[in-house]
């Protein structure tokens, strides 16, 4: 149980650093914060009055 909390966390802390900096040729070499950031001004929610 000991070694599955510390796999996660090392993981969860892995991943947040790593996705957020690496650029993606896929995304137009935007990280994945910066191409979220650009789509979501290009998609805002709509909402109905």
């Amino acid at each position: 149980m000991l070694l599955y909390l510390i796999l996660t966390i090392f993981a969860t802390i892995t991943s947040k650093m790593y996705m957020t900096k690496r650029i993606h040729s896929s995304l137009g070499y935007l990280t994945p914060v910066e191409f979220e950031t650009a789509w979501r001004l290009a998609h805002p929610v709509q909402t109905t009055p």
